[in-house]
């Protein structure tokens, strides 16, 4: 559950891009619909290709595409973060989404992967637990990030989810210690 968690919190920080930034880019940064679908389009092209490096045997083993996709996730949220709170220009923002988007590509499927591998035996109801999580994590996020200073609420979000992610993958490569 702490990879399902994991995985989920990342999510959440795509769902928190997704429903800010149409406000956050027009409204805010003042660019056309048309350079937001450009804009838009782009950074989902950043996703494909973070899951293509998780995939594409990269990284040596699994652990490793997820430990720094969580790590480069957080730390890129809190690069947005501060961007957007200082009202940094369009260009570092649009950047530091891209990057964002292409480390949520990255945690997805390496996350998701360390979380079925490990319900082998029930692995259609560990797939059902894992999307279904992760849409409530998008479901609860998205109004979150319309509350108050969308530009504010947003960064919150993002850097709240990253560090979450973050700490619950790290949490799994904790050894239990078994008692004698």
């Amino acid at each position: 559950m702490l990879y399902v968690l994991s995985v989920s919190a990342s999510m959440g920080v795509m769902f928190a891009y997704i429903s800010s930034s149409p406000f956050i880019l027009q409204q805010e940064y003042h660019i056309s619909p048309f350079l937001y679908s450009i804009c838009f389009a782009l950074n989902a092209v950043g996703i494909f290709i973070g899951s293509f490096l998780a995939t594409n045997h990269i990284f040596k083993k699994t652990e490793h595409a997820a430990l720094t996709g969580v790590i480069g996730l957080f730390v890129v949220s809190v690069l947005v973060s501060i961007i957007l709170v200082s009202h940094a220009g369009f260009l570092p923002l649009e950047v530091a989404l891209f990057l964002l988007l292409c480390f949520c590509g990255l945690c997805f499927p390496s996350i998701s992967t360390l979380a079925l591998d490990l319900a082998r035996k029930n692995s259609g109801t560990a797939a059902a637990i894992l999307g279904s999580l992760n849409f409530m994590a998008g479901g609860v996020v998205s109004p979150l990030v319309g509350i108050g200073d969308i530009a504010k609420s947003s960064a919150i979000a993002m850097s709240v989810l990253s560090f979450c992610a973050l700490a619950l993958l790290l949490v799994t490569r904790i050894k239990p210690v078994r008692l004698a």
